[in-house]
C-alpha cells in the first residue's frame, strides 16, 4: 500500500491503531526509541510475574469456574517440561513487549501493562496497553475516549478462522472483564499471525449480555470462596470427553479436579503437597 493510500486510509478508517501504525511502519524503517520509551520496556523486561492465587484472573473469564478457584486458591498447575512450549510461551513475551514499544514510540499508546483491579470481587487482570482516539477520527463519538488494548499471538489457522468469524469467545469474556473493572468505552483487540507478522484489528464496545454474564460469575466465584465451597465439575469433564477435559492442567485421574471433593481439601493438598518420591 503506497503512504498516500494509507494516509487516506488514516482519515477515513473506523479502526484505531492499524492505520496509524502502518503509517509510522512507512514512515521508519528503523525502529530508534526514545529514552522514555527504552525505560518503560526496561521495566517491563526486568519485571517479575505477578502472583496470581488470591484473586480471579481476568485472562481465565469464561472459562471453567471450578478450575478458576483453584487458580484462586493457588493450586500449582505443572511446570512446562516441553522445551518447545517454553519458548512458545517466551515468543509471546516478547512479541507483546515488540508491539508495546512501537506502538509507544508511535504515540498510538500512553500507558502499557496497566492493573485492573476489582478488590471487592477479587478481580484483578493486567491490559497490555492504554491509549486515546485520536482527535481526528473518523468517528466523532469516539473522539477522546480511553481505550484498552490487548495483543493475541496465533497461527495461522486460528488467525484466519478469527478474520472468517470473529474474536474467539474467550478473548470477548476476558476484555468484558475489563470492561466491567476498567470502565472503558471502546477496547481494540490486535489478532498477530505469527507465521508471518500479518494482522487483524477489532474495535470492540461493551456488550450488555456479556456483560451481565461476567459479572454474574464473578458473584458465584466470589461465594464459592466466601462460603468455601467448590463449583461442580463440568458435566463433559465428569464424562472425561470434553475438550475442558483434554486441555484442563488439573485434569487426569490424578489431577486435583478428581482428586478434590472438597473446597478444605483443596486447601489442605496446598498445606501438604506431595512429596517427590
Amino acid at each position: 500500500m503506497s503512504l498516500n493510500k494509507i494516509i487516506r486510509a488514516v482519515k477515513n478508517s473506523d479502526l484505531i491503531i492499524t492505520p496509524k501504525l502502518q503509517l509510522f511502519l512507512m514512515r521508519n524503517p528503523n525502529l530508534v526509541l526514545d529514552d522514555s520509551v527504552v525505560e518503560t520496556i526496561s521495566k517491563q523486561i526486568g519485571s517479575k510475574p505477578r502472583i496470581r492465587s488470591g484473586s480471579f484472573s481476568s485472562s481465565a473469564a469464561g472459562m471453567c469456574e471450578r478450575r478458576q478457584v483453584f487458580n484462586y486458591l493457588g493450586i500449582e498447575s505443572g511446570t512446562v517440561n516441553n522445551p518447545q512450549l517454553q519458548q512458545i510461551f517466551y515468543d509471546g513475551t516478547w512479541r507483546h513487549l515488540r508491539w508495546q514499544a512501537t506502538l509507544l514510540q508511535a504515540g498510538i499508546l500512553t500507558e502499557i501493562e496497566i492493573p485492573l483491579k476489582w478488590n471487592a470481587k477479587r478481580s484483578r487482570g493486567s491490559m497490555d496497553g492504554l491509549g486515546v482516539v485520536p482527535d481526528d477520527h473518523a468517528r466523532p463519538d469516539w473522539r477522546g475516549l480511553e481505550f484498552g488494548f490487548e495483543l493475541k499471538g496465533t497461527n495461522s489457522f486460528v488467525y484466519r478462522k478469527a478474520v472468517e468469524v470473529g474474536l474467539k469467545e474467550e478473548h470477548l469474556n476476558q476484555i468484558h472483564r475489563y470492561f466491567l473493572v476498567g470502565g472503558f468505552d471502546l477496547f481494540v483487540v490486535i489478532y498477530e499471525n505469527k507465521d508471518n507478522q500479518e494482522w487483524t484489528e477489532w474495535v470492540v464496545t461493551p456488550e450488555p449480555k456479556r456483560l451481565k454474564q461476567q459479572e454474574e460469575e464473578l458473584s458465584r466465584l466470589n461465594q464459592a470462596v466466601e462460603t468455601e465451597t467448590l463449583p461442580v465439575m463440568l458435566q463433559g469433564c465428569q464424562t472425561r470427553n470434553s475438550q475442558e477435559w483434554k486441555q484442563c492442567p488439573f485434569a487426569g485421574n490424578q489431577g486435583v479436579c478428581v482428586q478434590a471433593q472438597s473446597y478444605h481439601q483443596v486447601q489442605q493438598m496446598i498445606s501438604n503437597p506431595p512429596q517427590d518420591s
